[in-house]
């Protein structure tokens, strides 16, 4: 794997913490990581949460989905560990809690996701990137979501994320005429020709994912720019090894 591709840890580091959690955040950070990817979902008061799932089962004690919850239910939840018991007092974080603590420190992949509240969602990545000088954020979603982003916020990069199934054709001239720096690959549903035609046509691109130093480098010989990884750690290592020079 070369040293100049980008590593984005998927949900922080998610085969060792808790996904879209604080520790999960922090694990990838210390492990070199040069983006997180994030999802957003709102709760029924309008808080703005990181959860990839629109029900809370499969990560906390709570069931159901996220719009039928107050924020201060969410922040008092007990999320579950890997393992499936129950970290008592880490509740979901917000966006605001999580962009205080490491938006100067990191580049977020912002995933809006595609349901109820994404003008909510994307007001609060407004009024957060707003408050201090930050690194290069980004919101990665649909079409939809980043044609109302663009004119919310302007300056804030863009990324269009690919589904299984999207013909890539359509996929890029939809990310060209919403001006997004960046395209999003999905796993299974892209070759190199379509790696090549997205970086002819100016686009940064990523590629959901790759878990193993292997599949990374493969990817890095197509051209990606960035991968989406849930086991950051190994890839960072193998990244730092090959860039110390023989002695």
């Amino acid at each position: 794997m070369e040293r100049h591709q980008l590593l984005i840890a998927h949900r922080g580091w998610s085969t060792r913490f808790p996904e879209n959690s604080v520790p999960s955040i922090a694990a990838a950070l210390s492990a070199g990581a040069d983006e997180v990817e994030i999802d957003l979902r709102v709760s029924r008061d309008g808080g703005v949460f990181l959860l990839h799932d629109e029900t809370l089962d499969r990560v906390t004690d709570l069931e159901g989905p996220i719009g039928s919850f107050a924020s201060s239910e969410l922040e008092h939840c007990t999320v579950r560990n890997l393992d499936g018991t129950g970290l008592v007092g880490l509740g979901l974080p917000t966006f605001r809690q999580v962009h205080d603590v490491f938006g100067g420190l990191i580049t977020f992949n912002i995933h809006v996701k595609e349901a109820p509240g994404i003008d909510i969602a994307l007001a609060e990545i407004r009024d957060c990137l707003g408050v201090k000088n930050t690194k290069d954020h980004y919101v990665a979603s649909d079409a939809k979501t980043l044609r109302a982003a663009r004119t919310l916020m302007p300056g804030v990069g863009r990324c269009l994320v690919s589904d299984r199934t999207e013909a890539i054709g359509p996929l890029l001239d939809t990310a060209t005429s919403l001006g997004c720096e960046r395209v999003q690959f999905f796993v299974g549903n892209c070759a190199p020709a379509d790696v090549a035609a997205a970086k002819a046509r100016g686009l940064v691109t990523n590629y959901y994912f790759a878990d193993s130093v292997a599949e990374a480098g493969e990817l890095q010989h197509w051209g990606i720019d960035a991968v989406l990884t849930n086991d950051i750690g190994p890839l960072a290592v193998a990244r730092r090894d090959q860039a110390v020079e023989p002695t």
